[in-house]
């Protein structure tokens, strides 16, 4: 009987599987105007047509002269939409989730807020402006692939490459 309710409820509420809670949240820590940042684009596409429907996306823009109208053209110019924008002007998020570069991701369980993965989006780049000639590989593709199965990502995780998040004098 108490199926039949909840088939019920759900059926006559209004509420879709779209409303219900994701289990992971992704920060990517991103700036306008880092060269590799506007690289990881189409690789963030990826990972959100792959993983959107298991975690919400939130670019994250900590640089103190990135603007809202800003973000919003780098958001639209990489069609990058369906990801959230937040001005983190105060590093406020910078710091609770130990960003140092952009492009950085921070997966995350919506739930607790504990960390699953901290690192680079993929091994494009192995130093500031110096891309590799061979095969990449998409670590937070490999990352979203294992937590969607509930399994650990082992650290240490790799660390991410880009320009420098500068932190903001207070």
């Amino acid at each position: 009987m108490s199926i039949f309710i909840s088939i019920f409820l759900i059926a006559f509420s209004g509420f879709t599987n779209a409303d219900a809670p994701k289990p992971l949240d992704a920060y990517i820590f991103i700036a306008e105007e880092c060269p590799i940042s506007i690289y990881m684009a189409s690789d963030l596409r990826k990972l959100y047509a792959d993983y959107g429907s298991q975690c919400d996306f939130h670019l994250v823009f900590p640089v103190r002269k990135s603007s809202k109208s800003t973000a919003e053209a780098f958001t639209e110019q990489h069609r990058l939409t369906g990801m959230s924008i937040i001005m983190d002007k105060q590093q406020e998020i910078v710091k609770r989730y130990q960003a140092e570069v952009t492009p950085e991701i921070v997966i995350v369980e919506s739930e607790t807020g504990q960390v699953q993965y901290r690192g680079r989006i993929n091994d494009a780049f192995f130093a500031p402006g110096k891309k590799k000639h061979s095969r990449i590989q998409r670590d937070a593709d490999q990352a979203f692939a294992k937590l969607v199965q509930n399994k650990a990502v082992q650290e240490p995780w790799p660390e991410a490459i880009g320009c420098i998040i500068t932190a903001h004098e207070q």
